[in-house]
């Protein structure tokens, strides 16, 4: 130890020195009664002294303040940002031609008699430190969907300020958020539903019923006018969860059926890896993988299935399906672009009576 150490360690010996004797000298009643006017003065003066402090302090702030608004070369700024809560409906809101460059024009211009319902990753934008306007982006994509079932959440804050932003757009946004379990306990399972146009029938949380896969789902239960419907999504790995058949996600398909008899309509999302080249999905009973995200360090064969139902239940698809296309240039802090992998997807729903019985 140098000197300068050695001086400050014996200051602060003296310093508790002092004041460990200053506190048995204080607590002593002997002392206490003995010194009775000494003490009262010396509380008067602690009292006078915390009142100067605080005098000083706020005086010093003030003056700190007032140099600030002198000198605002000498501010920290963030060039182009502004607080988001001061964003108006107007700077805020894009135009159609503007999102149709990322979403295709039967996701932007949908019917009133259809839903939309999105798939994100959150791996891939939403856990970053996204700007204010990186958020405003991503806002104006959430709104065509009417729920979005979002996974691998590490934090809520990003999705507050979507939210925020959502409802700056006139579209009151909510949000529910499932912890994961095993590989998936560092992350969150959201589901964001615009509420002007999505019902939630029961809150969302983890399937307790066995699947034979390393992350265990969550699910929720939506409505959309008559179409009620389960999300079930699974926490992805960055390689993909594997499947080496079909039969794993119909059983999980039954047995959540089973378990939800008024409400047929399953929709099941997810980073699905086919450990053999030879799987195909049975055309006759299964929809084609009809969302797919081909990460740049797969072969083409080796797909990523990440939307999958059951054709023959869930009578009210529209056909209409695909990937939201995000432009890197819309999100400069992302820090690897391009986006490639694990791209947000979306597919579509006609408001039909309901079916299930």
């Amino acid at each position: 130890m140098n000197k300068n150490g050695k001086a400050f360690l014996n200051f602060l010996i003296l310093l508790l020195l002092i004041a460990g004797i200053g506190y048995v000298i204080y607590t002593n009643k002997d002392f206490q009664r003995t010194h009775k006017k000494e003490i009262t003065k010396i509380n008067f003066y602690l009292r006078d002294y915390i009142k100067a402090y605080k005098d000083f302090t706020k005086d010093f702030y003030e003056k700190v303040a007032e140099w600030k608004k002198s000198h605002p070369s000498k501010q920290k700024a963030i060039p182009g940002e502004k607080p988001l809560e001061t964003w108006t409906f107007e700077e805020m809101i894009f135009n159609a031609e503007t999102l149709e460059r990322e979403m295709p024009p039967e996701m932007v211009k949908h019917q009133n008699d259809e839903i939309t319902v999105c798939s994100f990753n959150a791996d891939l934008i939403i856990n970053n430190p996204l700007t204010d306007k990186e958020i405003i982006h991503l806002a104006n994509i959430m709104r065509f969907c009417g729920v979005s079932a979002i996974t691998n959440l590490r934090n809520e804050s990003s999705l507050k300020r979507i939210s925020t932003a959502l409802k700056i757009l006139r579209y009151n946004a909510v949000y529910q958020t499932v912890a994961g379990t095993g590989s998936a306990a560092k992350t969150f399972y959201a589901y964001l539903y615009r509420d002007d146009r999505i019902q939630p029938v029961q809150k969302a949380e983890l399937y307790k019923g066995d699947v034979p896969l390393p992350v265990t789902p969550a699910y929720g239960i939506f409505k959309a006018g008559d179409f009620d419907f389960i999300i079930a999504n699974f926490a992805t790995p960055s390689s993909g969860i594997p499947l080496d058949s079909l039969l794993v996600l119909e059983k999980f398909s039954e047995a959540i059926k089973n378990e939800f008899s008024d409400t047929q309509d399953l929709l099941i999302f997810g980073d699905f890896a086919f450990e053999s080249r030879g799987i195909i999905w049975d055309s006759s009973s299964l929809l084609p993988n009809i969302a797919r995200t081909l990460p740049a360090d797969r072969a083409p064969l080796d797909l990523l299935g990440d939307f999958w139902f059951r054709k023959n239940d869930l009578i009210e698809f529209n056909g209409r399906s695909g990937v939201i296309n995000l432009n890197s240039q819309s999100f400069p802090s992302k820090s690897k672009p391009p986006l490639t992998a694990n791209k947000p997807l979306w597919t579509q729903f006609k408001l039909l009576p309901d079916d299930d019985q």
